[in-house]
């Protein structure tokens, strides 16, 4: 299991974002959460096995269809305790 925050850039705020990220991290047995930030950006902390979260990470360099994506920043961290993937406000 390795674990990571990610920190997605481009037109990612009202273009269903979280809710599409929300669901490909249920689809690829992913945990933690996500959230908008204050400078426009979506915040992700996700946790899951190696393989699973190299498919994440390639689907949140896309994003859903009406998003851009411009940048992606991953910084691994260490492993929380999570039961699920949840909405942050």
């Amino acid at each position: 299991m390795k674990a990571a925050k990610l920190l997605v850039s481009g037109k990612v705020q009202g273009v269903f974002f979280r809710v599409s990220t929300k669901s490909k991290a249920l689809e690829y047995n992913i945990r933690g959460w996500c959230r908008n930030t204050d400078t426009g950006q979506v915040e992700i902390f996700a946790q899951g096995y190696y393989g699973n979260l190299n498919e994440f990470f390639k689907w949140c360099n896309e994003g859903p269809e009406f998003a851009r994506v411009d940048k992606v920043d991953v910084e691994f961290v260490d492993l929380e305790k999570f039961e699920s993937f949840e909405i942050r406000n």
